[in-house]
């Protein structure tokens, strides 16, 4: 059985004024009364507008949330830099200087240096709002890529005593490492958490 084509202008056309009638909350048979076609064709064209707005709007999404852990991540690595920076040594010079005190008006008349340089150098602990800053974007970028659900994983669990002894290197590519693996299996589709559940 052949069928007749249907030029494209018309089903362009069709398709807009099938969507722009539906907007204005026509029932199907208004619609197709109007337009001259089928219930089932009103119905088949607005399946088909739905599933390409769906498909588009879905793209546009996973675009956006591309973005997102890009800008998130690089917010992380600048943070974490910075916390490396504050843990830094701290380098104090001092050195004794005289001061000459003017009689008349009480005022600085002048300084000299009269002992040597005195260099101390302390260590630090690191600022801990770098480190709450990065696992703010850690936490958002689990939101992001739907990875914020528990989820089993095959690893090792930590609990707090083994995270306790971890070093602060340790914790941050532990947490990493959990977020990565949460995300990857996310974007996956992979179901493996939900299988192991129906079991």
């Amino acid at each position: 059985m052949s069928r007749n084509k249907i030029p494209k202008t018309i089903t362009i056309q069709r398709e807009k004024d099938v969507w722009d009638y539906r907007l204005k909350g026509w029932t199907y048979e208004r619609i197709a009364e109007k337009i001259g076609i089928s219930t089932h064709g009103v119905c088949k064209i607005l399946k088909r507008l739905h599933d390409r707005y769906r498909k588009q709007h879905l793209e546009e999404i996973e675009q956006i949330k591309s973005e997102q852990i890009s800008q998130l991540e690089d917010m992380f690595f600048e943070s974490r830099e910075a916390w490396e920076r504050s843990k830094l040594r701290d380098k104090i010079e001092r050195i004794k200087r005289a001061v000459k005190i003017n009689e008349k008006d009480k005022s600085i008349a002048a300084v000299s240096d009269v002992g040597d340089l005195n260099i101390e150098q302390r260590d630090q602990d690191g600022d801990p709002r770098y480190l709450e800053q990065c696992r703010k974007c850690l936490e958002d970028i689990r939101k992001i890529a739907g990875a914020d659900a528990p989820i089993k994983s095959e690893s090792k669990v930590k609990f707090e005593s083994d995270l306790a002894k971890m070093s602060d290197d340790e914790l941050i590519q532990e947490a990493l490492a959990t977020v990565n693996a949460a995300t990857t299996q996310t974007l996956n589709g992979d179901n493996t958490g939900e299988e192991e559940n129906q079991e």
